[in-house]
């Protein structure tokens, strides 16, 4: 709750949202950092603005070489102090379809079979604590359209599939408090469960995920 938008550009931190949107990284334009030199510069990342637009050093500049690297780095290559954002508009609706689930490997199904079919897909999340689990796949449209896409996702899902307006109160938060540890893990959706299961053996028992 108190991170700086810096602080997430540092990081390339994500939510649940990054499977529409893409991580922090995705989303900046532009730059402007301290380098570890001291010196105040300015670099575009990505696609960028025209260098007009934000006061932007020279191609050859330490700033243009330096600004892309900064997304990740974690404040080792220098401390941000503004960032240029691409914006989307909030949705008109919004909604959150939740299944329980038994199984790591019914997750993994889950995943690839809802990711697979649901390219309009905003979000989706899996909260495996040490009790039961629950996967949750967020939409967002008009109201029509978000009507349709829970059916569909509902259709997908099966079991106990229902509909929410309201988020989880896990979802989109950390499985961890502010003093804990924890382990970022990158895996294709179709080994998802085999992460879990060496998460499990090298814990000696279940692990949050």
């Amino acid at each position: 709750p108190a991170a700086t938008v810096g602080g997430v550009v540092s990081t390339d931190e994500a939510g649940p949202l990054r499977l529409a949107f893409g991580t922090a990284g995705d989303l900046v334009a532009g730059l402007e950092f301290v380098s570890a030199d001291g010196v105040v510069r300015r670099g575009q990342v990505g696609g960028g603005l025209p260098a007009a637009a934000q006061g932007q050093e020279p191609a050859a500049g330490r700033g243009a070489e330096l600004a892309p690297l900064l997304v990740g780095a974690a404040g080792t290559l220098g401390v941000i102090t503004r960032a240029v954002l691409r914006v989307s508009g909030r949705p008109h609706a919004a909604a959150w379809v939740l299944r329980s689930v038994r199984t790591p490997a019914e997750v993994r199904d889950l995943t690839v079979a809802v990711v697979g079919a649901h390219r309009w897909l905003s979000g989706f999340e899996v909260d495996h604590p040490v009790g039961p689990s629950l996967v949750a796949a967020h939409v967002e449209g008009h109201p029509g359209e978000v009507a349709t896409r829970v059916r569909a996702l509902r259709r997908t899902l099966g079991g106990d599939a229902t509909e929410r307006r309201e988020p989880p109160s896990w979802w989109g938060r950390y499985p961890f408090a502010p003093a804990g540890a924890a382990l970022r893990l990158t895996v294709p959706p179709h080994q998802v469960h085999a992460a879990v299961y060496v998460l499990r053996d090298a814990a000696g028992g279940v692990v949050p995920v």
